[in-house]
């Protein structure tokens, strides 16, 4: 649930404008008005503290969830659990800095089927939403190689690979190949598994797995799943951060919907309005969009670079698309896309 924001916060949005065609301009008020756009468990936007002091809310879900994020209660039917979100905004020497400080838990039901969602301590900071115009091209795509190593390895968000012009920092334990988080907190990761498969368009053999030991495309009706080391993430825009209603008090399995199951990209599109609405921020600082573009059709690979960015919005930013690699698969500004697709 958001919360009300503090009156610091809530003047800053008051003098927002749209400066050179972006929504949200790398300002100040730019910034603070994209950062109320996350579920917040904080509300004072315009100051961050260490992530031990970051603002909690307690969350409850009744039903399967399979593995508890936190703890059941005495009936063994209701599990509750603490998560943590803060994005705040501030600037130094004239520029513009988003930090998000956020332990990935959902803020609703979910279900886990192979791994126990753990709290997670990811806190960095990045200048927001910069003008990457002038950057030269930061993944270059010169051979089917240098593509495949761009949108088809699991290691393409670390942070080593960030621009330096980002000015990204990273106050958190966790170092993790993340490219990003959502609305909602929950982190981003890359759409290629460890079998090298993207798993929104998966071989017939992943689907004939039992649900319970599929642990590749374990999603539930979010399309988020935790994995290996129990950081709860998605993979692509998740139908609930583009349809709130979705989020509801039961937890759902993908498997149990016969709109979810093997139909990931429909199911997603579906459950996005068709029109460009935020999707959650990228570590270099850029904004990630949903499925649609401003004129309510879905992003147009060509008008995308290898990295699934361009210019959106009047400013560089990544798109949530239909097809690979989903989400942010390296860092941009990137190569146009070519004949090495």
């Amino acid at each position: 649930m958001r919360k009300l924001l503090t009156a610091t916060a809530a003047l800053a949005l008051t003098q927002l404008a749209v400066v050179n065609g972006a929504t949200y301009p790398a300002t100040l008020a730019g910034c603070l008005a994209f950062a109320a756009l996350f579920d917040n468990t904080c509300t004072d936007l315009s100051t961050a503290t260490d992530f031990s002091s970051v603002a909690s809310e307690s969350v409850s879900c009744t039903g399967d969830v399979a593995y508890c994020a936190g703890s059941w209660d005495s009936t063994g039917s209701t599990c509750t659990w603490t998560r943590k979100l803060c994005v705040t905004c501030s600037t130094t020497n004239s520029v513009t800095y988003i930090r998000v400080q956020t332990n990935s838990l959902p803020n609703r039901c979910y279900y886990a089927g192979v791994d126990t969602p753990v709290s997670q301590s990811f806190d960095f900071k990045v200048k927001f939403n910069w003008d990457a115009s002038a950057e030269s091209t930061n993944t270059a795509v010169t051979s089917v190689a240098t593509a495949n190593t761009a949108n088809c390895a699991t290691a393409t968000g670390m942070s080593s690979k960030i621009p330096t012009n980002a000015k990204f920092t990273n106050s958190g334990t966790k170092t993790l190949e993340s490219v990003g988080v959502a609305l909602d907190g929950l982190l981003l990761n890359p759409s290629i598994n460890s079998d090298q498969v993207d798993i929104f368009y998966p071989p017939d053999s992943y689907l004939t797995y039992t649900y319970s030991n599929n642990n590749q495309s374990n999603f539930d009706h979010c399309m988020s799943h935790s994995t290996g080391d129990g950081y709860y993430h998605y993979h692509g825009a998740s139908p609930c951060v583009g349809n709130t209603a979705l989020q509801g008090d039961t937890p759902y399995k993908c498997y149990s919907l016969t709109s979810c199951w093997g139909k990931y990209v429909d199911y997603i599109e579906a459950n996005w309005p068709a029109s460009l609405t935020v999707f959650g921020l990228a570590k270099d600082g850029h904004i990630i969009w949903g499925p649609y573009d401003s004129n309510g059709d879905t992003f147009d690979a060509c008008d995308l670079d290898y990295c699934n960015g361009g210019t959106i919005d009047g400013v560089y930013g990544y798109a949530a698309t239909a097809y690979h690699p989903h989400i942010p698969a390296c860092y941009g500004p990137a190569s146009s896309r070519g004949s090495y697709q």
